[in-house]
């Protein structure tokens, strides 16, 4: 569950909304925050991944390239 997508953050930028559903994380299954957080630290930054989530009741998918938080937000 995205519960905040910051200004200028990658997940801002990829164009995730607070309120999103992630599913999937390259072909990874997401089952909650625990399993995202590892997940996405563990990829190389500038790989493109798909994420699929859901917004409104229906499920989507974007590709989206992995950025470097600390560096895009103070």
């Amino acid at each position: 569950f995205v519960l905040i997508a910051l200004k200028n953050s990658p997940a801002e930028q990829a164009g995730l909304k607070s309120g999103d559903i992630i599913v999937s994380f390259d072909g990874k299954e997401i089952n909650d925050w625990r399993s995202l957080v590892p997940t996405v630290k563990a990829t190389p930054i500038g790989k493109m991944v798909e994420i699929r989530f859901y917004r409104d009741g229906k499920e989507r998918a974007i590709d989206v390239k992995v950025g470097d938080l600390q560096k895009q937000t103070p």
